[in-house]
């Protein structure tokens, strides 16, 4: 019996209204799959914020959170692998006796960029332009008058840039003799507000920053088209981004990153376009004859199917070892092209 030209006529209707619908969720689905997926380089605003101000040819980027100002050591009874990345704040500018009256506080957040690394002694010292901006949890009261005016009392000199007044004091960069004093070089201390701080190693680099924080700006430090941003853990306390400047013969290496939480730490290594990174290499950077099989074992190297390496651990941070030898290799990460390539 033939079937009415209605029902006929019904069956492709009903298929677009079912193809209409199916494509209705799938964009519908895609629609909440893009706005869960936070595109790489895309950072907090909190932390973007502070990143606009540094100067566009920065070349490494060091966010920390959460940070005492008098914390100078980890806890050997509880060690955590992200407080052997928040040693790194301050690099000894921290100590001056001008910072007494805020040694109690805490910073929210620390980001750094920096520039230009050179080693500068027959030990690794490291010297770069780069200015570390402090955000105070809690705005400045009572404490911020002492802290101005042990600032004021104790500076080398005082000078104005960019409408700022600037508290110059000695570098605190550790040099061998014979390696002279860049003219540009020193530590720079500005109050940008009572809850935001400047300290800075090149008087260049924080007049840079104090222009891009007055104004403005289109382009950013370390932008987000950068291979190396699919490798940071920005969720991580304390993390490290290094887009490597200039390309050496032999270098195939384009940037590190490095993450540290409380329970363990990941350092990865991005390869160029259609480099292949050396293994061994990598591996001298962190081991050497004096490292047991059992240690080896507890930070794996291995190679991803793109080719970036990756040094990792979720090993216990061990109070026995001395952590000052892990705050030297944690230190080279904001220059590891310098070393490893050398």
């Amino acid at each position: 019996m033939r079937k009415s030209n209605s029902t006929e006529q019904g069956r492709p209707r009903r298929a677009v209204y079912l193809l209409v619908g199916l494509l209705n969720l799938a964009l519908l689905g895609a629609a909440f799959t893009r706005a869960d997926e936070t595109p790489p380089g895309t950072l907090p605003p909190e932390v973007e914020r502070l990143v606009g101000w540094l100067p566009e040819d920065t070349e490494t980027l060091y966010v920390a959170r959460s940070v005492s100002l008098d914390e100078k050591q980890i806890d050997v009874e509880n060690p955590k692998w992200s407080d052997l990345g928040r040693l790194l704040v301050g690099d000894g500018t921290l100590d001056a006796p001008a910072f007494a009256p805020i040694k109690k506080l805490r910073l929210s957040l620390v980001v750094e960029g920096s520039r230009h690394y050179e080693i500068v002694s027959s030990f690794g010292s490291l010297r770069s332009e780069s200015c570390a901006i402090f955000q105070l949890e809690k705005p400045l009261a009572e404490e911020g008058q002492p802290f101005v005016a042990g600032l004021r009392k104790s500076a080398q000199s005082i000078r104005e840039l960019v409408g700022r007044e600037v508290f110059v004091f000695p570098s605190t960069i550790v040099k061998e003799p014979w390696i002279r004093q860049k003219p540009w070089e020193g530590s720079y201390y500005v109050l940008l507000d009572p809850s935001t701080l400047l300290i800075a190693t090149s008087d260049h680099y924080l007049e840079e920053t104090l222009k891009r924080v007055n104004s403005k700006v289109k382009g950013r430090a370390l932008p987000r088209n950068l291979r190396e941003w699919k490798w940071v853990n920005l969720a991580a306390p304390v993390w490290i981004l290094r887009h490597f400047p200039r390309a050496g013969s032999d270098q195939t290496t384009i940037g590190t990153t490095a993450s540290f939480t409380d329970v363990g730490f990941e350092v990865t290594y991005i390869p160029g376009e259609g480099k292949v990174l050396d293994m061994n290499r990598v591996e001298r950077q962190w081991f050497d004859s004096k490292t047991t099989p059992e240690q080896r074992r507890k930070f794996p190297l291995i190679r991803q199917s793109d080719g970036t390496i990756q040094f990792s651990t979720r090993a216990p941070l061990d109070q026995k070892s001395d952590p000052l030898i892990w705050l030297w290799q944690t230190c080279r990460l904001r220059a590891l092209d310098l070393f490893h390539y050398r």
